[in-house]
């Protein structure tokens, strides 16, 4: 499958390929934009548009995000939508225009082919949220699965940076979970993970659009969220430690006890270019981007907290936490 792109071969391709898809269309999804693009003097420009998820009438970026997948994997993922009682199949490529990575989705309508006109109309959205949602939950802690951080993190603290809000990423993590694996058992280590998982999902309640937990690894949880002051979260934080001895885990009639830690950062209001998700704004119109390497899956950010992690296990308190 061909990948790589000049701007008047890609011209050419998009043009055939609309007379199939319903939509054609470039997006970034690493700032959840469409890119609209003009050639100059022999001079291309790339422009940000309408963020990509609006033409499913979303606010934010999609729980299934397949152009971030895509864009990480570099090769094609697709889905399906539902929307105002049409199904729409979405198919996403990992493309190079002149070597910039961008997406190239295509959408068409397969309504026609699929509903028999029997089927309810909110039983079918039901039914793809559904869908779209385990594709990216771990069915044990009901989290998100691991790769969730590198599809949606970028997205959301650029969010969180253009609206002036603090930003703060923490792990946490399970101390003694080999411990419980090895004295009781799978299932008593699946018992322990919910738990931790519901009661970090507490703290996020009322943390606004954009904030989420997700499986980091093995024994340990990732969570994203903004609304909150660096001390409040530090405040929660605590009181999950503390209160993790008492979370309703039995086992063969026997409480479980876990042994909880947590190390977090926070990112303060204006200061999202640490993420380094986006490029900076040159205009009203125009936005310039960092070369792929430079975008947060590198890792920087994501080493802190682990080095603040392993001090948190060290202290009384059983957590750490700094601003940047």
């Amino acid at each position: 499958m061909k990948f790589n792109y000049s701007y008047p071969e890609l011209q050419s391709e998009m043009s055939v390929l609309e007379n199939t898809f319903d939509i054609v269309r470039l997006v970034d999804p690493f700032i959840c934009r469409t890119i609209k693009i003009s050639k100059a003097d022999g001079a291309m420009t790339l422009a940000p548009d309408k963020p990509c998820y609006s033409v499913w009438e979303k606010r934010q970026q999609c729980v299934n995000c397949i152009s971030a997948r895509a864009m990480k994997a570099k090769s094609a993922c697709t889905k399906f939508e539902y929307m105002q009682e049409h199904i729409y199949q979405i198919f996403c490529r990992y493309i190079l225009l002149e070597d910039r990575e961008l997406i190239l989705e295509l959408v068409t309508d397969i309504t026609d082919s699929v509903l028999n006109g029997e089927e309810a109309p909110e039983e079918i959205e039901n039914e793809f949220l559904f869908l779209n949602d385990k594709m990216v939950t771990d069915p044990v802690t009901l989290a998100y699965h691991p790769h969730y951080i590198d599809e949606h993190l970028i997205n959301a603290a650029a969010h969180s940076g253009r609206n002036e809000e603090a930003f703060h990423l923490a792990l946490i993590n399970i101390n003694n979970l080999e411990d419980i694996r090895r004295e009781l058992g799978e299932l008593a280590c699946k018992g322990v993970l919910r738990a931790v998982a519901d009661a970090a999902r507490k703290m996020l309640a009322d943390t606004g659009e954009g904030s989420f937990l997700a499986r980091f690894d093995d024994s340990s949880f990732f969570l994203a969220t903004g609304c909150i002051s660096h001390e409040e979260l530090q405040n929660r934080l605590l009181e999950l430690v503390r209160q993790a001895s008492c979370l309703p885990v039995l086992f063969h009639g026997k409480p479980v006890s876990p042994r909880l830690s947590a190390g977090f950062l926070t990112c303060p209001p204006g200061k999202y270019h640490i993420f380094r998700e986006c490029g900076t704004q040159s205009s009203a119109e125009e936005l310039t981007f960092p070369a792929p390497d430079e975008y947060l899956q590198a890792g920087t950010i994501l080493k802190d907290i682990r080095e603040l992690l392993e001090q948190a296990r060290h202290q009384p308190s059983g957590i750490a936490g700094r601003v940047l």
